[in-house]
């Protein structure tokens, strides 16, 4: 139950703050949006979406640079043995 209510918290941190910093973002002169409580709330509740997406956008260019890697120390054509019958 301790995980839920640090959830929740955490949630309603980073929805406060994004509400903030959305007002602090918008061009003078122009309206503010109609509801911007509720993207905030909902960007908050979805904040480990966007943490695990992150992340998992890291770990495919981290695999990438390792394969470019390991292909350009090979040199000649890549050959694969095969059992002769």
């Amino acid at each position: 139950m301790n995980w839920l209510g640090l959830y929740t918290a955490t949630a309603l941190v980073v929805a406060a703050g994004l509400f903030v910093l959305a007002e602090f973002q918008r061009d003078p002169g122009t309206p503010p949006p109609r509801c911007p409580g509720v993207s905030a709330f909902v960007a908050g509740l979805l904040w480990p979406l966007l943490v695990v997406g992150a992340a998992q956008v890291g770990l495919l260019f981290w695999v990438r640079r390792r394969v470019q890697r390991r292909l350009s120390r090979q040199s000649g054509p890549v050959r694969a043995a095969q059992k002769v019958s």
